[in-house]
Order: C-alpha cells, then sequence, then structure tokens
C-alpha cells in the first residue's frame, strides 16, 4: 500500500493506536475486541476532527466534508480486506488441517482394523458359533406345534432324535433337556394323532356302513312297497275280476231260477184230460231240483231264494191236494 493511499485512510495496518501494544495486525484486531474498539475510536476521533467547523454551505466546505467520508469509506474497506484475506488464509489453513486429519484418521483406522483383525475374526467366529447353538436349540424347542398331522410330527421326531447335544458345546446338557423333553412330547402327540386319525377312520367307515345300510333298507322297503302295490293292484283286479264273474254268474243263476220258477210255474198246471185225475208234470226230482237251486240262491240272491221257495212251497202244496183227491 503506497503513501497516499495510507494518507486517505484514518486508521492503517502497522500503527500504533492508544491502549494497544502492539502495532495494529489483521490477527490483533480480530483477535480482541478491545483492539476493535480502539481503531473504531481512532476513525471515529480523526474523522470528526477533520469534519469540524466544516459546512455545506460554500463548495469547498463541501469538497472537504467529502474527502472526510471518502477516508471514512477508505478506512472501512481496507480494515474489511484485511479481515477478509485473514479469514482466506484461515481458510486455506483449515482446510490444509481438515485434509491432515483426514490421512490421520484413515491411517490409524486402517493400522488400528490391522492389529485388532485376529480378534475381529474370532468375535466373529464366536458369535457365529454361538447363534448357530442359538438355532439348533430354537428348532428343538419350536418342533412341535398344535394341530400337526401324524406325518408331519413323523418329521419333527425324525429330526429331534437325529440332534446331537454334543454339537452345543458348552451347553450340551442343555440341548439334552430340551431334546428330551421336545422328544416325549413328539412321542405323545403323535399318538394321540394316529388314535385320533384311527377314530376318525373308523367313524368313516361306521358312517360309510350305516349310510349303505339305510340306502339298502330303503331300497328294500322301496322294492316292498312296489310290490305290495303290485300285489294290491293284482288282488284288486283280481277281485274286480271276481267281483265281475260273480255279477254274472249271479245273473245267469237269477236268470235259470227265473227260468226255472216259468217253468216249474207252467208244469204244475195240470193237463186236462179225460180222466178225472189230472196229470203232474214236475216230478219229484224236478222239484228237489228246484229246491237245490233256491239253497244255492240264498248267498247270491236272497230275494229270488225266497220268492223261489214259495213258489215251490205253493206247488208241493198244490200238488199235495190234488194227488188226496
Amino acid at each position: 500500500m503506497s503513501a497516499e493511499q495510507n494518507a486517505l485512510e484514518l486508521v492503517t495496518m502497522g500503527q500504533t493506536l492508544p491502549g494497544v501494544a502492539e502495532p495494529l495486525h489483521p490477527v490483533t484486531l480480530y483477535a480482541d475486541s478491545a483492539v476493535v474498539d480502539a481503531v473504531l475510536a481512532q476513525a471515529v476521533r480523526l474523522a470528526r476532527e477533520a469534519a469540524a467547523g466544516l459546512t455545506a454551505d460554500t463548495a469547498k466546505g463541501r469538497k472537504a466534508l467529502s474527502s472526510v467520508a471518502y477516508r471514512v469509506a477508505r478506512t472501512k474497506t481496507a480494515l474489511d480486506e484485511a479481515g477478509k484475506q485473514l479469514v482466506a488464509d484461515i481458510k486455506a489453513q483449515v482446510a490444509t488441517i481438515d485434509a491432515e486429519r483426514r490421512r490421520i484418521r484413515e491411517t490409524l483406522d486402517a493400522l488400528k482394523a490391522e492389529i485388532a483383525q485376529p480378534v475381529t475374526e474370532w468375535e466373529t467366529a464366536e458369535a457365529a458359533r454361538l447363534a448357530q447353538i442359538e438355532s439348533v436349540l430354537s428348532k428343538l424347542r419350536g418342533l412341535y406345534q398344535p394341530g400337526m398331522t401324524v406325518s408331519e410330527l413323523t418329521v419333527a421326531l425324525d429330526y429331534a432324535e437325529a440332534v446331537d447335544p454334543a454339537t452345543c458345546e458348552e451347553r450340551a446338557e442343555e440341548a439334552r433337556l430340551v431334546q428330551a423333553q421336545v422328544v416325549a412330547m413328539l412321542v405323545t402327540a403323535r399318538q394321540q394323532a394316529i388314535d385320533a386319525e384311527t377314530l376318525a377312520a373308523e367313524r368313516a367307515r361306521l358312517d360309510e356302513e350305516r349310510r349303505r345300510l339305510e340306502a339298502e333298507q330303503a331300497a328294500a322297503e322301496a322294492a316292498r312297497l312296489a310290490a305290495q302295490r303290485a300285489q294290491e293292484d293284482a288282488d284288486r283286479r283280481a277281485a274286480e275280476a271276481a267281483a265281475a264273474a260273480e255279477r254274472a254268474a249271479l245273473q245267469e243263476a237269477v236268470a235259470q231260477a227265473q227260468q226255472e220258477v216259468a217253468r216249474l210255474t207252467v208244469a204244475a198246471t195240470p193237463t186236462p184230460t179225460t180222466s178225472t185225475t189230472p196229470t203232474w208234470l214236475v216230478t219229484d226230482e224236478q222239484l228237489q231240483q228246484a229246491r237245490a237251486w233256491a239253497v244255492s240262491l240264498e248267498q247270491r240272491s236272497p230275494t229270488h231264494a225266497v220268492l223261489l221257495r214259495a213258489l215251490l212251497d205253493e206247488l208241493t202244496g198244490w200238488r199235495s191236494g190234488q194227488m188226496t183227491r
């Protein structure tokens, strides 16, 4: 910075200020607020002293005031630039420090990992070993689940019995106890499942047998009812046929009885002769046959039987009377 430029500033670097032991330097300026106070006091004092008695009424006064204001601005710029440069230097130093810190960390971290690698590998292997032991025990404990089938229980039981407790090393005794408990539980559950499946199969067989018997009984009953209906139909047709035959026979018997009555009536009429004793055309055999007809009509046509009997009685009476004459 030239002497002419310094003359334009109210406070310059390297200047010794009242109350400040060392010459002004950016580091001392921004490291201590007391130094800042001294710098500001110096600038305020000098600026006000330079502006004292000046007015803006004249061109000279206005020029002088502007010159003082310019010196204040130059002082501000110079001090700010010094601080700005200090910050830039500090930032460069911080970047260098950060880079070295990073290099130190990476180098020592790698060294730490190298030295601790055997321990780390042992810890990893140990964690895997313990996890394997815990996995075996956990699987043993979780082998049984409610509702398992016989086949599932068989598979679980085979696995439980195949486990070697010695593989659990320091927890071998715990593994033996867990194995024994689980095997006993699986054996019991498997037998119960077998019994349940056997019972279910037997129930299913009995249900099937019951359904078969019911079906057979239903079929037999249907066949019996069909046969019964067929027999009833046959009996009804036979009864209808027998009734028709009975009616035909009755009609025929009535017709024969009527013919017989008519014939006997005609036969009972005496035949005129020269003799004083009439000749009867009805013989005893014919009367007996007529009485047999009357008996056969008793069940078929009681009315005709009564009429026929009455006629025979009358004919017998007539005949008896004539024969006594």
